[in-house]
């Protein structure tokens, strides 16, 4: 019910200083919602892939044009801030006309002074794209955002990291039962974790983080799955473990090939320019800092999915991964 969604807004207004967001496929948002965007300072972010059939895997052509239609009427004429989650796929990116149309729907969205943040189909063998045709895409597509003056993620938080800066929980290190960047609160009022790691059974917080993944990471070696050795360990942390190989928490993401390129590239520019590196840096954030996650920072918003991936059943405890791939 619409109040109910008032209520909750409304609740989380109040215990912030800089108001609150919501991230919505904009499927079921009308002229009501927007008077509660507007009469709160709320932030709203839509799950969109593109103008007509780029966001096909998603919903309509159709549907993706009203909502591209909807962000405009937000931006321009009701004054109300508006980001976007775009997932890269093989119905946007995936052939050199399809990125040429998506680079100009981002012109597109510059023009209307909205970012947002890029993240890879997951865990989808029929959607997702490559990892290592990925990486070539998301460097150009690194390089298109510096040459048009854009600031998405996740370019921006690589550039942060190889600085030796905080950026979002993907690369600060995870432990998934006890994920500080995000607290999920039950209708029964319990506390869990990032909706991410809840893929059957839901796991309620432990009381206290662990480094317990990043040990593990640090000492097996790449060919087995592990970190040990890598160049860019420091900012990056071997990425979510919900995008684990293997469906398997204790692995680096399988999308290594994709970070590793972009924090190649992200490292070269930042030593050009005579600035220290993560692993050179004397004023690192989490040394200096060891309790800095990006949920101390107001209004520093992570890439997470506020539902779980359809079809990722691994529930992350010490049994065998059921290797099932589902939908992004």
């Amino acid at each position: 019910p619409k109040q109910d969604v008032e209520a909750i807004i409304s609740k989380a207004c109040e215990l912030s200083e800089k108001g609150c967001s919501v991230q919505t496929n904009a499927t079921l948002v009308d002229d009501d919602h927007i008077a509660m965007f507007k009469k709160y300072p709320v932030g709203v972010g839509f799950s969109l892939d593109g103008p007509g059939e780029l966001s096909r895997f998603r919903m309509s052509p159709e549907q993706a044009d009203k909502i591209m239609a909807l962000i405009h009427r937000l931006i321009e004429k009701e004054g109300i801030r508006v980001a976007v989650m775009c997932v890269l796929s093989k119905a946007n990116v995936r052939t050199p006309e399809l990125l040429s149309r998506f680079k100009t729907w981002l012109l597109e969205l510059r023009q209307l002074e909205c970012g947002g943040s890029f993240n890879p189909c997951a865990n989808s063998p029929q959607h997702q794209v490559d990892p290592e045709a990925l990486a070539d895409i998301m460097l150009d597509l690194a390089k298109f955002q510096m040459e048009n003056g854009m600031s998405w993620r996740p370019f921006i938080d690589m550039a942060m990291r190889v600085r030796g800066e905080g950026a979002v929980c993907s690369f600060m290190g995870c432990d998934i039962f006890h994920t500080v960047s995000c607290t999920v609160i039950l209708s029964d009022g319990s506390i869990t974790n990032c909706m991410r790691t809840n893929q059957g059974d839901i796991i309620l917080m432990h009381p206290a983080k662990y480094d317990t993944r990043d040990e593990i990471l640090q000492e097996i070696p790449q060919e087995n799955g592990g970190c040990r050795g890598c160049e860019f360990w420091e900012p990056c942390h071997g990425g979510c473990p919900m995008m684990a190989i293997d469906d398997d928490w204790r692995n680096r993401t399988y999308l290594c090939p994709v970070r590793k390129k972009l924090l190649g590239f992200y490292t070269s520019i930042t030593r050009s320019l005579k600035i220290p590196v993560s692993q050179e840096a004397n004023n690192r954030i989490w040394r200096t800092h060891p309790g800095h996650t990006d949920i101390t920072k107001p209004g520093h918003n992570d890439n997470h999915k506020d539902i779980p991936s359809p079809g990722h059943n691994d529930n992350h405890r010490d049994i065998p991964p059921r290797h099932k791939r589902g939908a992004c």
